[in-house]
């Protein structure tokens, strides 16, 4: 017998490759498992603004994926620490093991007195 699993996620790039990564781990986990994936878009997409939460509130690139999962849309969703709100949770999380979080900035010498 095999277990369906839906996942909502955000369309962005960075947001499909954690899914990905996060569906790959469930399979490793759980034998015979179908996962399917379902994409949209949040407040934060739409509104690109310099400071978007400043009209929509706090999670706004999280809480239409979390209403989704709480109206039972979705048997779970794929988020970014860094997107949720840390005030209230409404649901429970969990995290996969996080790669190395260094990024590297390489620049060319000859261009840091370049003026833009």
């Amino acid at each position: 017998m095999s277990m369906s699993l839906i996942i909502g996620s955000r369309a962005s790039f960075l947001a499909r490759i954690q899914t990905f990564i996060v569906k790959q781990e469930l399979k490793k986990k759980i034998k015979n498992i179908k996962i399917f994936t379902q994409y949209s878009s949040t407040k934060g997409d739409e509104n690109q603004g310099a400071a978007p939460w400043k009209d929509s509130g706090y999670g706004i690139f999280t809480g239409s994926l979390t209403n989704k999962l709480l109206n039972k849309n979705y048997d779970c969703v794929v988020h970014s620490f860094k997107d949720l709100p840390v005030l209230k949770s409404r649901t429970d999380y969990f995290t996969i093991k996080r790669d190395d979080p260094r990024d590297v900035l390489l620049v060319k010498k000859r261009s840091l007195n370049k003026k833009i």
